[in-house]
């Protein structure tokens, strides 16, 4: 509300309702407002030309800046100086690349891209939870190899992580699955950077790991890493499960290795007990591990 916004909620959708205002000032992450009612103030102080597009009911479309042909096009761009608008606020860094993923096929305004590219260095950063925020909004679309050379070019990656994440292979079809082969090289370790919520951080712990023993080929981690893997991480890999190669039928076995437990343990032999529990682990794991030899032995 100290920023003039309010949403109204009507019919299942939600409407950002915000006044004109100008900056009084800004340390590049925060900035003190004034409300007013110029137009043309209030656009030359957004981020992208493609987000100075106004609606008033009582006046309709209004465009101070004569944008229009940039959302047609459609073109990101920044308005005014890009270095400007960056040292304003460093979140807009990452909405730069979101938008760039979420557009269709847009061009990208070379000073524009040149000024995030340079600027990376010397911004300063948003909260962790608002960045991972827009690179999960990033993800939501296969990004151009283009748009993620330029985000390692800027160097943003180690100065995030002080690692490199790993790179992004096409054709993937969700955020978790692009997120999961971003992170595989350690799963944990950029998980914790990003701060990933609850439930969503374990499915995507377990698709980078089940990922890294893929790309790696041992057999006996992937094998691992599927009967550790969440309900959610299955969800997502059956949903790309292209990407498994010659692994592929395990997916379908993988419920019935899952079966193997206490009735069969005490068919063989054991009684309730770490012993139990560690010889159906093992038992299931050699399920599977029969399986993925059998099938590459049959395609060989």
């Amino acid at each position: 509300i100290d920023h003039g916004t309010v949403v109204a909620h009507r019919d299942g959708n939600s409407f950002e309702i915000t006044t004109l205002r100008r900056d009084i000032e800004t340390d590049g992450r925060h900035a003190k407002v004034q409300f007013g009612k110029d137009w043309l103030e209030d656009a030359k102080r957004r981020d992208f030309t493609i987000n100075a597009l106004y609606y008033h009911p009582a006046v309709g479309l209004r465009d101070p800046l004569n944008i229009i042909a940039d959302i047609q096009s459609p073109t990101l761009k920044f308005i005014g100086c890009p270095q400007t608008r960056l040292m304003e606020d460093g979140l807009r860094f990452f909405r730069f690349y979101r938008f760039w993923s979420q557009l269709d096929g847009p061009h990208i305004d070379e000073n524009s891209k040149n000024a995030v590219e340079a600027c990376a260095p010397s911004l300063a950063l948003p909260t962790m939870e608002r960045i991972t925020n827009e690179l999960l909004k990033l993800l939501q679309k296969q990004p151009p190899h283009i748009l993620m050379n330029s985000w390692r070019y800027s160097g943003m990656e180690q100065r995030m992580f002080a690692k490199s994440l790993h790179d992004l292979p096409t054709g993937l079809s969700s955020a978790p699955m692009r997120l999961g082969f971003l992170i595989s090289e350690e799963p944990e370790y950029f998980a914790n950077h990003l701060r990933l919520p609850g439930s969503f951080r374990r499915t995507v712990i377990d698709l980078g790991h089940t990922i890294r023993a893929l790309r790696t080929e041992n057999r006996e981690d992937f094998v691992e890493s599927l009967l550790r893997s969440c309900d959610d991480a299955i969800h997502w890999l059956k949903q790309d499960k292209h990407v498994l190669g010659p692994a592929q039928p395990l997916l379908e076995q993988l419920s019935n290795a899952k079966n193997i437990g206490a009735v069969q343990a005490r068919d063989a032999g054991l009684v309730d007990g770490p012993q139990m529990g560690h010889w159906i682990r093992e038992q299931r794991k050699k399920y599977l591990l029969d399986g993925y030899d059998k099938k590459r032995s049959a395609k060989a």
